[in-house]
């Protein structure tokens, strides 16, 4: 089958036309793709920054926490430490001052060896 001349040469205007729109696709697609990285690399970006906030703020309420827990702590032992003084004088009533000293580091002790007991079976 032969073709005319004229066939010829406008098929070969439309793979003329048709390579050049491929290479404006290529060209758009590339600045497409370049436009989607940028844009990966920035949310990652800020994913990080929003990590590294909530890391901050995470630490700094765990900080928070932490210091009140110590002091919570330590008037929980100062109030051990008053009603032990209240035991020792209630029980200076009923007996020399020295026998209730002793008898209250007595319960005291055994309160602590029970808590110690519970801990380690536990």
């Amino acid at each position: 089958m032969a073709t005319s001349p004229t066939r010829e040469a406008e098929d070969r205007a439309r793979r003329a036309d048709g390579s050049g729109s491929i290479r404006e696709e290529v060209r758009a697609v590339g600045s497409t793709v370049a436009a989607v990285t940028e844009e990966l690399f920035q949310l990652a970006a800020k994913e990080r920054q929003l990590a590294q906030a909530e890391m901050a703020d995470s630490m700094s309420a765990e900080r928070r926490a932490s210091m009140l827990g110590a002091v919570a702590a330590v008037l929980a032992l100062l109030v051990l430490g008053f009603l032990a003084l209240s035991l020792m004088y209630g029980l200076d009533t009923l007996m020399p001052r020295w026998a209730a000293s002793l008898a209250t580091a007595g319960i005291v002790t055994v309160l602590a060896g029970e808590m110690t007991s519970v801990s380690y079976s536990a």
